[in-house]
């Protein structure tokens, strides 16, 4: 069973046995619509705007049939259904609170010619779907905010997010919007105004953005970098006009109700920063290349640094209407929304018994290989970029579940960061699942 649906308008096909309806369009897709009640009794099946059509497919083959009424959904033990041989379509027979239920097998429907030369319906959908597929390629872009504008960088281009340093060393020579020089991991880089950058009002500047630019890694400085969001290719505008000469403008994205800038850091900065960079180290040191880093969104639970690998990070999302379900696992909060695709929430505070430090700020959506999962949070702290050879793996740690942990680092600030293993995380709930999957019958 695909869906249950009204049924379409009804195109008769000359020739095709007394059971079939006719044909319908279930948005593009023949389908060929067969009466159920016709097929078993040989009675005429009513059929109304009222009328309701259970589809299902076999293969590539859809077809629908005609019902009165759709009564409910339910878990059968196979060991309980009872074979019986008198009829092709009756698979067996069911008892439940002393009502016999006949369970059909339709399959012998796409066995007659005239049913499976009408049911291509799941050859479009295959068909649209590889067209989806091309068409809804997406990418994961990180918002910015600079003052009272948005902007967003695709995460490929991020390397790392880190708090605004207190203190910079002077950038001799340098133009207005580099504010001066930092050492990270001892390696230094240039700290960019994007306020200044880009002509606008200056922010806060809490937050630098670490991106790899004409080779060297740079910080942008800006006032919030914390959101991640999947935004399909085809949602994203080309540049407004008047924006032709900016090359760095790469299209227009709407964020959370606003317009965001979509742009390329590699547009944005003079062809010889290399070099200034170079001069500025003496010459000495060779800048290191951060591609052997391991990049991770940092976050916090209670008082404690924890990170996921950024790879498994589909996007960050505001909390939106959580939906209890029952019998679930107690660090499951619901199932949630997002774009149509209905996923579990687990706190990660009651998954791992720690202490919220209060009312949970965000959701990460992490993919996994029972689907995504959204992850509560208290705080996301950004991105950080760890050298492998600093993931130690999980030694003794007091009060917590060693289980549920991929590594532990510590960054440049001291802080330990404990990297989960979100598929642990999932425990008995993976189960749950697929319990609940079986029993919805599609």
């Amino acid at each position: 069973v695909r869906e249950i649906v009204y049924a379409p308008r009804l195109f008769p096909v000359p020739k095709a046995p007394d059971y079939v309806k006719g044909i319908g369009n279930l948005r593009g897709n023949v389908l060929p619509i067969v009466d159920l009640k016709k097929l078993l009794f040989g009675e005429e099946g009513k059929v109304d705007e009222e009328t309701k059509v259970i589809v299902f497919s076999k293969g590539k083959d859809d077809a629908g049939i005609v019902v009165d009424e759709v009564k409910e959904v339910m878990d059968v033990d196979e060991e309980r259904l009872q074979r019986v041989g008198v009829d092709e379509t009756v698979k067996g027979v069911y008892e439940k609170s002393g009502r016999l239920i006949q369970f059909l097998d339709l399959d012998f429907l796409f066995e007659v010619e005239e049913v499976t030369a009408l049911s291509k319906g799941g050859e479009v959908r295959e068909e649209k779907k590889e067209k989806v597929k091309e068409e809804e390629e997406a990418e994961i872009l990180l918002l910015l905010k600079v003052g009272e504008n948005d902007f967003c960088l695709s995460i490929e281009d991020v390397r790392e997010i880190i708090d605004a340093p207190e203190e910079l060393t002077e950038a001799p020579g340098a133009q207005d919007y580099i504010l001066g020089l930092y050492s990270l991991r001892g390696v230094v880089i240039p700290i960019v105004s994007m306020s200044r950058l880009m002509g606008l009002s200056q922010g806060e500047g809490t937050r630098v953005v670490v991106v790899q630019v004409k080779g060297v890694p740079v910080g942008f400085l800006v006032d919030k970098a914390r959101e991640v969001h999947r935004v399909f290719r085809r949602d994203i505008a080309p540049p407004p006009a008047g924006f032709d000469d900016k090359t760095f403008v790469k299209g227009v994205v709407k964020l959370k109700g606003k317009l965001a800038l979509y742009i390329d850091p590699q547009e944005l900065l003079p062809d010889d920063l290399g070099e200034y960079v170079e001069s500025c180290q003496g010459g000495g040191e060779e800048v290191v290349s951060m591609g052997e880093l391991r990049m991770f969104v940092n976050f916090l639970v209670g008082e404690n640094m924890m990170a996921f690998p950024i790879e498994k990070v589909a996007e960050v999302v505001d909390i939106s209407e959580i939906v209890p379900v029952p019998k679930a696992p107690f660090y499951v909060e619901g199932i949630m929304n997002l774009r149509g695709d209905v996923l579990p929430v687990i706190s990660l505070s009651k998954r791992l018994g720690l202490n919220s430090g209060g009312s949970p700020e965000r959701i990460i959506v992490v993919n996994t290989g029972h689907g995504k999962v959204g992850f509560l949070v208290d705080r996301v702290k950004g991105i950080v970029r760890v050298d492998e050879n600093l993931l130690f793996p999980p030694e003794e740690i007091p009060n917590f579940e060693e289980e549920f942990l991929d590594a532990v680092t510590r960054l440049d600030t001291g802080e330990l960061v404990l990297v989960l293993n979100p598929e642990k995380l999932l425990g008995e709930y993976t189960e749950v699942k697929g319990e609940e999957d079986k029993g919805s019958g599609g």
